[in-house]
């Protein structure tokens, strides 16, 4: 057996174990990276492959889940097709997409119920667009955006510009930011396009913010950058361990974060001070 049959087999294990889930766990996501790093088998590269077509699969559903059952050679021959082409899933696509492409409707991989919420997701180009795998999108937090891209660019990653915010650049590969000096400078943090939207969208202003749900604190540094120098935002999360990571965050992108405190009921909040946010 070939490298790539023996990731089919691999994959059909893994998407086995995840078939009682998919459908129902809202945290999914973890499930996922728990599976794939439970693997000490698998490099990173196994693991971008493998989270690829996981997530094509699930992108898919009505498609692949009956040739799971009935078909499991086609279920990886179709996975191969739809799979966006990554240097992680090229062997994987050469070795199984041999037949011609397969035929079916994107409006038909959508939830039926949805349609008379959002007819508009319906419309066949915009059906396209839900079952496509987004970008990655950075926020700059720097007014030195070539610097940042300069330095993609020496590391070998493509990218491109968000044509309405100014800030958001999508990255065009799959690949690790987290070494690069300007991501350790907290010059661009990742954000999606969607999320960003809302701020920009809404145009905050005044001093003294209150994040309900900051989570991991994507918006709340965002908003803090937006506010500028004297600005004060109170972030409050159920989840102690995502404002950990907002004050982790905070600190690489150079705003002050006070102490946490914790109500009985485990949930906390975090002060942002953005007098200290990041001169550049």
């Amino acid at each position: 057996m070939n490298i790539a049959a023996s990731q089919g087999q691999i994959l059909l294990r893994l998407l086995a174990a995840l078939r009682t889930h998919w459908r129902s766990d809202p945290g999914l996501p973890r499930r996922i990276q728990t599976l794939l790093v439970s693997r000490r088998a698998f490099g990173s590269r196994d693991r971008r492959l493998y989270r690829e077509l996981i997530y094509t699969a699930v992108r898919h559903l009505p498609l692949i889940e009956p040739l799971l059952d009935e078909r499991p050679e086609d279920a990886l021959r179709t996975l191969a097709w739809l799979a966006t082409e990554t240097p992680a899933t090229l062997a994987f696509r050469e070795h199984f997409a041999q037949q011609p492409a397969p035929a079916f409707s994107p409006r038909e991989q959508l939830p039926p119920w949805f349609e008379r919420h959002a007819p508009e997701i319906f419309v066949l180009a915009e059906a396209i667009t839900q079952l496509t795998r987004p970008p990655l999108w950075l926020r700059l937090q720097t007014a030195d955006a070539a610097g940042v891209t300069a330095e993609l660019a020496r590391a070998g990653i493509a990218t491109r510009p968000h044509p309405h915010l100014s800030h958001a650049l999508a990255v065009l590969d799959e690949t690790d930011l987290t070494p690069l000096a300007s991501y350790r400078a907290g010059t661009f943090e990742i954000q999606d396009a969607g999320s960003q939207a809302i701020l920009e969208l809404a145009g905050p202003t005044g001093c003294n913010w209150l994040d309900a749900c900051a989570g991991a604190g994507g918006k709340t540094l965002q908003l803090a950058r937006m506010l500028g120098r004297n600005g004060l935002i109170d972030a409050h999360d159920v989840r102690p361990a995502a404002l950990r990571e907002l004050r982790q965050r905070a600190k690489r992108a150079g705003v002050a974060c006070d102490e946490q405190a914790h109500s009985p009921n485990g949930a906390g909040w975090a002060r942002l001070r953005t007098l200290d946010s990041h001169p550049s």
